[in-house]
């Protein structure tokens, strides 16, 4: 079976009184390969004060209560070709200032 390269968490704001807080990952939410199971999930929360949103659905709303992000996968190999690539742009911004 292929890992996904994208995973989706569901995150709720922590401070449920006020909305203060930061917003932390849903309890008991694990993380999901599709992101319209992650939204499913997500409308099963409540937000601030037990409040939710007015078209049914946390995708739909813009009270960020409750929302999805999505995470891409990635491993050394991936990081190391990134470092790689960010020296190679260095060094070209370096030679453009020279003749500049």
């Amino acid at each position: 079976m292929n890992t996904p390269d994208v995973i989706y968490l569901v995150y709720v704001n922590s401070d449920t009184t006020e909305g203060r807080g930061p917003m932390i990952q849903a309890h008991n939410s694990g993380f999901f390969f599709s992101e319209d199971a992650a939204w499913e999930f997500a409308d099963t929360l409540g937000g601030l004060m037990g409040r939710r949103p007015e078209g049914g659905s946390w995708r739909d709303g813009n009270m960020g209560d409750v929302t999805v992000r999505k995470f891409y996968r990635h491993n050394a190999k991936d990081m190391l070709r990134k470092a790689e690539i960010m020296t190679q742009l260095e060094n070209l911004r370096k030679e453009l200032k020279e003749l500049a």
